[in-house]
């Protein structure tokens, strides 16, 4: 199985080229079940010299388990149909992609603050576990004194709306164009409360007069 990734300010996708098993295993964030594919959506323009159709439908979505556990990672499967059309004697382009909010972004910071007098040997340990809130701090003394304290510090700011690309597809006239998306993977890094996934298809129509754009979104994912 192939697997492309690319990072986006906490965001990172993953295409699978071949279909994956939809069982969805337990995680400390709320699971949601497979959705159903929506319903399609579409739209027409007409411009002085020609008209052009962009629509998207069959979105499915089906949260699964972070990798790593951590319960303010948030993984998520798409899949959709995109498509788009061109009257003669316009040519076009289409693009696919889906928008991802999530209600706050979380970011944390460790300080740490430590002494040591008298020592003659010295080796320390610090490390911070996925399941806690604290890490630990463990020091190995031989003899001499050491006090340290380490704390994590947590902000919250409001998340941002982030566009996350597919694919683009060439439009010729008189001809529909589909991208067929399965199992495009979303991750979501830091993510505190809901998220929100919303497909959309946008074209680009042209002659050598006139130019054209459009756009259509799907029915917004809650997870």
């Amino acid at each position: 199985m192939l697997a492309s990734r690319l990072p986006i300010r906490g965001v990172h996708v993953r295409k699978w080229v071949m279909v994956a098993v939809t069982t969805i295993g337990g995680c400390t964030v709320a699971a949601t079940p497979a959705m159903g594919a929506s319903a399609a959506h579409e739209r027409t323009y007409s411009v002085p010299e020609f008209t052009y159709t962009v629509g998207n439908s069959d979105q499915q979505a089906a949260p699964i388990p972070p990798l790593n556990g951590m319960p303010t990672n948030r993984e998520v499967l798409v899949g959709g149909t995109f498509y788009g059309r061109v009257a003669a004697p316009a040519t076009g382009k289409l693009h696919a992609g889906y928008l991802v909010a999530c209600a706050a972004e979380m970011d944390a910071s460790l300080a740490i603050q430590a002494g040591l007098s008298g020592f003659s040997e010295l080796s320390g340990n610090l490390y911070v576990a996925p399941s806690q809130v604290s890490p630990g701090l463990y020091w190995d003394v031989v003899d001499g004194t050491v006090s340290g304290s380490a704390t994590v510090n947590t902000t919250l700011k409001p998340g941002k709306v982030t566009d996350v690309k597919v694919a683009d597809k060439d439009l010729k006239a008189d001809t529909t164009g589909t991208l067929y998306s399965r199992d495009f993977r979303i991750e979501v890094d830091n993510c505190v409360g809901p998220l929100a996934v919303q497909p959309y298809t946008s074209i680009n129509a042209d002659t050598p007069g006139d130019s054209g754009t459009g756009m259509i979104l799907g029915d917004p994912i809650q997870m």
